[in-house]
């Protein structure tokens, strides 16, 4: 379980958590530009972002950690080569040097005290590439998933848009374009993925209609 639980360098992970005790992460819109601006001070030295969603009280991402000679340039690593449980605790505390910003900045502004996130961030390792798109997908829709919107595409905190938008940015996005088979498909793929999200929604709401 623990070598699972190992951040590998060139690996990609399904990182995730939630706020403590469902307790919201973001209040106001600059509570989401301030989330990132950790995010890039933090994460982005140490990991590839190729997706992103922020909602209300979590938020999902798609990253890949940088292979070993890039991070072996970072002072704030340390790489000790021959030791992967000292290296993946080092790139664990980088992601949780970027909560603890943003939880210590949250609890300053808003006057609360006490854990903003759950204890431990959640990570799932991505062995396989085809599974992917599946990933970037399930986070670009998740605001549909919960009811928050009527398209995937509509929701603001997703990095979605910004891949999309041609605008600089710091996300992977030829390589995301990549993963789907280009630009084109990366779009068509999100709308069939989100009509049968909305599709499976309506059945799923006649069967309980049915059944009272």
């Amino acid at each position: 379980m623990d070598d699972l639980r190992r951040l590998v360098t060139g690996y990609f992970y399904h990182i995730y958590n939630r706020g403590n005790n469902r307790e919201n992460l973001f209040l106001e819109p600059e509570n989401y530009r301030y989330f990132l601006q950790c995010w890039l001070q933090y994460v982005h030295p140490i990991a590839e972002t190729y997706a992103y969603a922020l909602l209300k009280n979590h938020f999902h991402s798609l990253i890949r950690i940088r292979p070993l000679p890039e991070l072996m340039l970072l002072p704030s690593i340390n790489v000790r080569t021959n030791d992967p449980s000292y290296l993946s605790n080092k790139l664990s505390k980088c992601f949780s040097n970027c909560f603890n910003a943003y939880a210590k900045a949250i609890n300053k502004r808003y006057q609360r005290s006490g854990s903003l996130f759950q204890e431990r961030f959640r990570r799932k390792l991505i062995m396989e590439n085809d599974y992917l798109s599946d990933v970037i997908l399930y986070i670009h829709t998740n605001a549909l998933k919960h009811g928050m919107v009527k398209r995937g595409e509509l929701y603001p905190h997703t990095s979605y848009s910004p891949l999309l938008s041609g605008q600089p940015t710091r996300l992977q996005r030829q390589k995301v374009f990549g993963i789907f088979g280009g630009r084109e498909a990366f779009v068509i793929a999100h709308q069939r993925y989100s009509e049968n999200l909305v599709l499976k929604k309506i059945i799923f709401e006649s069967e309980d209609d049915d059944r009272e």
